[in-house]
């Protein structure tokens, strides 16, 4: 059974959860390592595996197939660039520098966009390292080469792409001065800790790689990085995997579709696992991460005015005629920004009945129902959207990377070519990651 082996092999050599990119995608890219090695059979090919190290990273880069740009779904970084500014310069000695990471890094975007985002706050550049980890040779080498076509520039205004960027070659080359700051090296997220010390990191990217692993994987995972950050540090992570970042390792930053999170220090993550709940008084660290929950009552208000049973009635109507307050999708962002997934849906629900052609309203019902694990309805879901509104970009992504996931190829290249086209028409917005 060598095609049961070869799924063995990459779980664990790489933590892939096969089910995550489907049993299509890994076949097609045994074919065509089968047809580069001259190949008639699976059997050989394993044993070829088995005794080659570097066969099994060719197959490993047939398999991963990244996909990124510049400022991907930009919330995030402008999520970083607040945090680390406010929260982390601050309380920085002259000396220190700011310490990031990203991995995976791919073919440079993401490291570089942290690098610049952080030159646009005004943070000097000789205070600014960034390690970029990946397991692809391939895509380390385009990273360290810097040279981008058009593709790498959706949601990237002019003005940033003439500043950081110079024409030459194929593409655009990245300026000399950003590029010093990020050091690329080739690794393998599940052998040895992401960093030399712990409590190394002020900030970790680690968008889009929790998706591909197995529960028990994603724990490792969320261990390593947890030790690598320092007690004020975040790392921000991919839409889809929210649901999957262990609460007592880390509290939800709040910062609209930012998908960031601050870590717990192990004093405190001692005290909620022994309570079962965040302290009453909240550490100082985590002061910048709260300073806006003040002002979220009238979101609480509106929720409980929602509920049937305390719909306001009026004196001239009827009691099945009751008034429902007027829903916002911004409070139900908010809500969901806090992890609060039932009430979001709770009040999604209400919002379509008063806005039922309302494609951003499908969008995001199916949005909170994935991050709180209610998978199965969001296809359709994705599908009421897109039908509503064909160009809904968000929607149109996170129908490619559904369907990627459950192995669906055509389906997933039809949906990416489609939302590549409505950003093509749209330049100065950017997809959701």
């Amino acid at each position: 059974m060598p095609f049961p082996s070869i799924k063995k092999l990459l779980h664990q050599k790489i933590g892939l959860n096969a089910s995550s990119v489907g049993d299509s995608s890994i076949e097609r890219a045994i074919k065509h390592r089968l047809e580069a090695n001259k190949l008639i059979d699976v059997k050989s090919y394993y044993e070829l595996l088995l005794a080659n190290s570097t066969e099994l990273a060719e197959l490993v880069e047939e398999v991963v197939v990244p996909e990124t740009w510049f400022f991907r779904n930009n919330t995030p970084f402008d999520a970083f660039q607040e945090y680390v500014t406010k929260t982390i310069v601050p309380k920085l000695e002259a000396s220190e520098k700011i310490r990031i990471l990203s991995i995976p890094c791919s073919t440079g975007e993401e490291p570089y966009s942290a690098a610049i985002c952080l030159h646009r706050a005004g943070v000097s550049l000789d205070r600014i390292a960034i390690d970029a980890v990946d397991i692809s040779k391939r895509a380390l080498t385009k990273a360290k080469r810097a040279i981008y076509g058009r593709n790498s520039f959706r949601g990237v205004d002019e003005e940033m792409q003439t500043k950081y960027f110079k024409k030459g070659g194929a593409g655009f080359r990245l300026i000399e001065e950003i590029r010093g700051i990020v050091n690329f090296q080739q690794g393998n997220f599940l052998i040895g800790p992401l960093s030399a010390e712990t409590n190394y990191y002020d900030a970790i990217f680690c968008r889009n790689l929790l998706i591909y692993f197995d529960r028990e994987t994603q724990k490792q995972a969320l261990d390593k990085l947890h030790r690598a950050l320092k007690e004020r540090g975040a790392l921000f992570v991919g839409h889809a995997e929210t649901s999957q970042v262990a609460k007592d390792l880390f509290v939800q930053l709040y910062s609209a579709r930012s998908f960031g999170y601050v870590k717990v220090s192990e004093s405190n993550r001692r005290k909620t696992k022994r309570a079962k709940q965040l302290p009453q008084k909240i550490p100082d660290q985590w002061e910048s991460v709260f300073n806006q929950l003040a002002k979220l009552t009238t979101t609480k208000a509106e929720i409980a005015r929602s509920r049937p049973e305390n719909r306001i009635k009026s004196t001239k109507t009827k009691p099945s005629e009751a008034i429902i307050p007027k829903i916002s999708l911004r409070s139900i962002e908010r809500l969901a920004n806090q992890g609060k997934y039932s009430d979001a849906i709770e009040l999604c629900l209400i919002y379509l009945k008063q806005t039922p052609d309302s494609a951003d309203g499908y969008y995001m019902l199916a949005l909170v129902k994935d991050l709180n694990g209610e998978s199965g309805e969001v296809g359709s879901l994705l599908r009421k959207a897109i039908y509503l509104n064909p160009n809904h970009e968000q929607a149109l992504v996170m129908a490619a990377l559904l369907a990627e996931k459950c192995g669906d190829i055509d389906a997933a290249l039809s949906y990416k070519r489609r939302a590549k086209r409505v950003a093509q028409r749209k330049p100065g917005q950017s997809s959701v990651a």
